[in-house]
């Protein structure tokens, strides 16, 4: 039998798009995440609204000055958070879910605050500038508002103290951000800090003695052995006293900072400390020349800062007066859970071959 060879003509080609390039796709940035027209076409196809949802709140991180990758961690934690609550027993998830993720943002993750920014300061001298000394700002919409109505009597009653005579009045300063300003998460603040103590032995002697003549120094060395997170909140806390002032300790700590790339702070004692804790989300402390630009000044007159006052107790009044038990604990189960599984991670990172349960090693760090 003769066998007759065929010659086979197929083959098989691939023909791409001019521009492509392999391993990226369209709609996508190079750390994957989908570009806003990708997040447009994609989300209209997708019937997941977990994943919708996922997305969005990393678009709502990344607005708000958090990197990528920050942003995706704070994502996954708030999903995380939602889901613990609707275990706790269905509760409104928004107002508890929101105040432990922006916990979890503070002490984690560095943020930037874009130039342009307009940030608020509430002041007893209207000569100020704001470009050579440190200052306390009001950065989010929910902050201004909190601080503007309510802080502006607290500063005059302070102000006609310490003035006297040469007081001229309360003013609410609008301040331009003049360049990117990194704001360091407490750890990475609460690092530098004990680097800068432990390898300074005058500034750890200063800061000890100081400290013990603040509202803040009681059993001050016992709690920098025992406690250096909350000594850290304790220091953070006395920034603002006269006995640091005097001393100049806080910016010896500001100049610190700055080594490393960052212009601002979050102020601990407001955001968990002080009658404000449960009101202002990110009260922040500027610092270094030329970082902010004055752009314009309105004094407060003594009527309209006491109709503030009473205006804003009222509307405080209003929002917490449908607020259940049942919220409150589920906040607190919330909160424990994050902060425990934190704990953990942290734990196994500077121990990665324990063979330690979640008990035992929550036993061990507290």
């Amino acid at each position: 039998m003769d066998h007759q060879k065929k010659k086979n003509n197929a083959y098989l080609a691939h023909h791409g798009i001019k521009g492509m390039k392999w391993g990226v796709r369209r709609y996508q940035n190079s750390d994957g995440s989908l570009t806003p027209a990708g997040r447009k076409r994609y989300d209209g196809e997708t019937k997941n609204p977990i994943e919708r949802h996922r997305q969005n709140l990393i678009d709502k991180y990344v607005k708000n000055g958090y990197s990528q990758s920050a942003a995706q961690t704070m994502a996954k934690q708030r999903m995380q958070t939602e889901a613990v609550l609707a275990v706790v027993g269905g509760v409104a998830v928004g107002v508890v879910a929101k105040k432990a993720i922006t916990r979890i943002g503070q002490d984690y993750c560095d943020k930037v605050i874009k130039s342009g920014k307009q940030i608020q300061n509430i002041g007893a001298n209207s000569k100020a500038t704001f470009k050579d000394a440190p200052f306390y700002a009001a950065v989010n919409n929910h902050d201004k508002k909190a601080y503007g109505m309510l802080y502006p009597n607290e500063k005059r009653g302070m102000a006609k103290n310490s003035l006297g005579s040469a007081y001229e009045g309360i003013y609410k300063n609008q301040i331009k951000v003049a360049k990117d300003v990194k704001v360091p998460s407490v750890n990475n603040a609460r690092k530098i800090f004990y680097k800068k103590l432990n390898s300074d032995q005058e500034f750890r002697k200063e800061v000890l003695d100081t400290i013990k003549k603040t509202n803040y120094g009681n059993n001050a060395d016992h709690l920098l052995k025992t406690d250096p997170k909350k000594f850290y909140d304790r220091f953070n806390q006395a920034l603002a006293t006269p006995q640091f002032q005097s001393n100049g300790i806080h910016n010896k700590f500001y100049s610190e900072l700055e080594k490393y790339g960052y212009n601002a702070l979050l102020d601990i004692n407001d955001t968990r400390y002080s009658g404000y804790k449960n009101i202002a989300k990110s009260p922040t402390i500027f610092f270094g020349k030329d970082v902010v630009e004055k752009v314009g000044s309105t004094k407060l007159s003594d009527e309209e800062i006491n109709e503030n006052v009473q205006k804003y107790a009222k509307e405080i009044l209003a929002k917490y007066a449908g607020k259940t038990v049942a919220e409150y604990t589920a906040g607190y189960a919330v909160v424990k859970t994050i902060s425990d599984e934190q704990k953990i991670r942290e734990y196994l990172k500077e121990h990665p071959n324990s063979d330690l349960s979640k008990k035992e090693i929550l036993k061990n760090v507290k």
